[in-house]
């Protein structure tokens, strides 16, 4: 049977449309904020996008629930393959972010799919506001094997980053929650092995952000602009000591592509830890939350952390330490009961109810869904 010609004719513009490959590294204690990350760059970008994710431990639930969400977003969802990696095996002896090797599995990526040219890595916890297709073009010259953004942290605070010491003084450290490829190139270096010898030798604090640095060192990379890797971090200090870069950032954030959410998390609090203002970029989080099978359990963590944290300063303030205590949560349709329990005693010394309703019709919530 032929075609309908609209659907021969969205088949030639979709020929006629870049395809990008962009890698997460996928694992179920940050999958809900994947397919937040996932969502933001669906809903910017005018070209088709290649999911890659790199399989640590999801679940067949986990797959399920990423894959659910490809309806949403048809005209830019191309594709998606989970790649299945033995991490243990492959960087058994490196160092380990809270227990896991996970965050090594980045450095795999040009090996892992040698017909690509070039690949996009992002961690979990990003967000896109503009076309992923900006990054995936910039230029990287022929004599590199990546390109990155110089760490806002280190830029600001670099006397302080003891494990980045044994790195050149005028070699500026680059995050790695945010790498462009030049796949051909990493491969000729042999790149991935010398990361691997460089985590089972130094055993680096920072993993394989530290690995790579030291790979790369002598800015042996291709620097691109801050707005490719932004995140929500004091720069005053750069005012006095670094003025062009410190003008130069705050630039950057009226034509941010891509922003990491660290270190504080939207889904774990809503203020920064240095202003007390509500974080950059917390309501764009929860409006791709909401376009997610995980925006309720996403709610329910912040609303957790939230309450646990204010119970916390009350306990301190009140009980000064000495009564130990439990807490309990439950949660029904319109109010989240928090109680306080004495360990000895089993009587509640103290309830705090908060309103469902309330808390998620503050302006902060605009475009989310709850439900």
């Amino acid at each position: 049977m032929d075609k309908p010609l609209a659907d021969i004719k969205d088949l030639t513009m979709n020929l006629r449309r870049q395809s990008i490959p962009v890698f997460f590294i996928g694992s179920s204690n940050c999958v809900d904020q994947m397919c937040v990350a996932m969502a933001s760059l669906l809903d910017n970008t005018e070209s088709l996008i290649d999911f890659y994710i790199i399989d640590c431990d999801l679940t067949s639930s986990d797959k399920k629930a990423i894959e659910g969400m490809r309806s949403n977003f048809q005209d830019a969802w191309n594709s998606i393959e989970f790649i299945k990696v033995d991490i243990e095996k492959e960087f058994s002896g490196c160092s380990r972010w809270k227990g896991y090797l996970d965050t090594w599995a980045r450095s795999l990526i040009p090996n892992l799919k040698p017909e690509l040219p070039r690949a996009i890595y992002l961690d979990s916890d990003f967000l896109i506001y503009g076309d992923i297709k900006s990054l995936y073009e910039q230029n990287i010259a022929p004599e590199y094997a990546l390109a990155a953004v110089p760490d806002i942290g280190y830029i600001v605070s670099k006397d302080s980053w003891a494990h980045a010491k044994n790195l050149d003084s005028r070699h500026d450290y680059f995050a790695s929650g945010m790498l462009l490829f030049n796949c051909d190139k990493y491969r000729e270096v042999g790149a991935l092995e010398k990361i691997k010898e460089a985590g089972r030798k130094l055993k680096p604090f920072f993993c394989e952000q530290d690995a790579m640095n030291t790979v790369f060192d002598k800015n042996n990379y291709q620097k691109l602009k801050w707005r490719f890797h932004l995140r929500d971090i004091n720069i005053e200090p750069l005012s006095d000591t670094k003025e062009a870069a410190y003008h130069e950032i705050k630039n950057e954030w009226q034509h941010v592509v891509c922003q990491h959410l660290t270190h504080r998390k939207p889904w774990l609090t809503m203020r920064n830890d240095y202003n007390n203002k509500i974080l950059q970029g917390f309501s764009d989080f929860w409006r791709y939350a909401a376009m997610t099978p995980h925006v309720e359990a996403l709610k329910l963590k912040l609303m957790r952390n939230l309450s646990f944290t204010k119970i916390m300063t009350i306990r301190k303030k009140y009980f000064l330490g000495m009564i130990p205590v439990r807490i309990k949560i439950t949660v029904d349709g319109a109010y989240s009961i928090l109680g306080i329990e004495s360990k000895f005693m089993g009587d509640s010394l103290l309830f705090v109810a908060v309103k469902k309703m309330f808390f998620f019709n503050n302006p902060i919530w605009k475009g989310v869904s709850h439900g």
